[in-house]
């Protein structure tokens, strides 16, 4: 049954599973008209009144913070309304090399994109408030790589409402137990920003003291040359002098500060990055529609489609618009490249997220996979092993289903899903405590 829910100002919305977006640990999230409804499992940890007052301090365009209360027909409290922002990804996702390679987002943006995070906290601590669970969960990014949207608003700490929860990947060792204030938020920001940068948590890689609490105790971070970092992950040395003094002192000498942001700003000195080789076409979003053009002469495919998301997969190009999973082909007649489309697969609009050969919708609480395994086929799935999972990225080739999820400490698993031929039955197995790379 679709809930129905009255604003403060009396107006009834009747949300359908059409509207529904996700389901999470607090709540479930529906989207209708550029308006999020956030509804609470358990109406007694609602959001209040006066804390909803306190949070109104806030109006930077990059927080999606609570704007008013929703009720049920009794009048009880049981959710809030904010702004919603469709399109985006979590921060996480930005942490792979090949993530950013695929999306064509290059060390520009993931400064530029820290510089506004960098505000949103400043923002934040002028008004004596603290984000506290500042985790790559909790922060969106537009697809253009750049523009972050902080999520979850109605857990910050305001004054006189303290907050209780953080991710453990975030949390400061050296702060006491249940108490965060503005030093604890930069601690938090060092280690995200850390992640974006360099492609492993700060407090990773491979060295005699193992674990996150014990490192982060005896603060061992990864800029010392003795630890070990995955294949993946950059050198830290190039990410240039400002920088670098920034996080040793944060990380390692236990200083809780901002970075320069004139370093921000002008520093790149990043190692260059590989482009991943893949089809001879390349794809972009542009004011709602998916557009294509060739990689070598740059001359623009014909093709008209609204769409909110895009997905190569063995030289395959996959749409999410609206309602459907459409399946894109290029096709060369007389020197000249045509597209056409077809439709493969239908689905909810909120609730699909696209990824490299499958679609993962949660289906009110229910999470089926599409698999596209070749031209015009698609499998629809239920996958159990997924529901109530919060997933940072996927991918399905060879009868595979990759799936990376992130756990409530902050760490991440690698779930993997092997199908019979069939595509309708699949064994699974779990890697444990892993980074975050696709």
């Amino acid at each position: 049954m679709a809930p129905r829910v009255l604003l403060d100002d009396g107006r009834a919305v009747a949300l359908s599973p059409r509207d529904f977006v996700a389901k999470g640990g607090e709540g479930s999230v529906y989207a209708r008209d550029g308006v999020a409804f956030k509804l609470y499992h358990d109406p007694a940890r609602a959001l209040t009144p006066a804390r909803l007052a306190a949070l109104s301090a806030l109006d930077h365009p990059r927080i999606l913070r609570p704007e008013g209360l929703l009720h049920d027909d009794d009048g009880q409290v049981v959710g809030f309304h904010t702004r919603f922002v469709p399109d985006t990804w979590p921060l996480c996702r930005l942490f792979a090399r090949s993530f950013r390679e695929r999306y064509h987002i290059d060390d520009r943006a993931v400064l530029a994109l820290l510089l506004e995070m960098l505000h949103v906290v400043d923002h934040a601590h002028d008004r004596s408030l603290q984000i506290v669970d500042l985790n790559p969960l909790n922060v969106l990014v537009a697809a253009d790589g750049r523009t972050p949207y902080f999520i979850d608003v109605d857990s910050w700490q305001a004054p006189g409402f303290p907050a209780t929860a953080i991710m453990d990947s975030v949390r400061d060792r050296h702060a006491a137990p249940g108490v965060f204030d503005d030093a604890t938020d930069w601690f938090a920001f060092a280690v995200v920003a850390f992640q974006l940068l360099v492609g492993v948590h700060p407090y990773r890689g491979g060295h005699p003291v193992k674990g996150l609490d014990a490192r982060m105790t005896q603060n061992i971070s990864a800029l010392r040359p003795e630890v070990v970092l995955p294949p993946s992950a950059a050198d830290p040395r190039g990410l240039g002098a400002p920088l670098l003094r920034w996080f040793d002192a944060v990380l390692e000498r236990g200083e809780r500060r901002p970075p320069d942001r004139i370093a921000l700003v002008t520093m790149c000195p990043m190692p260059p990055r590989s482009v991943a080789p893949g089809s001879p076409y390349e794809a972009a979003m542009r004011d709602g529609q998916l557009r294509l053009r060739d990689a070598t002469t740059h001359d623009e495919v014909p093709l008209t489609l609204t769409a909110s998301a895009f997905a190569w997969h063995q030289g395959r190009l996959y749409a999410l618009s609206g309602d459907a999973i459409v399946e894109v082909t290029l096709r060369t007649l007389g020197g000249r490249t045509f597209a056409t489309t077809r439709v493969v697969s239908q689905v909810l609009p909120h609730a699909t997220t696209l990824y490299p050969g499958v679609a993962l919708q949660d289906a009110l609480g229910a999470v089926y996979a599409s698999l596209f395994p070749a031209p015009g086929v698609c499998h629809q799935i239920r996958v159990p092993d997924l529901d109530g999972r919060r997933i940072a990225d996927a991918s399905f080739t060879d009868r595979t289903l990759t799936v990376l999820v992130a756990r409530v400490d902050g760490r991440f698993d690698r779930l993997r899903f092997r199908f019979d031929r069939a595509l309708r039955t699949f064994a699974s197995d779990a890697e444990r405590d892993v980074e975050p790379t696709p």
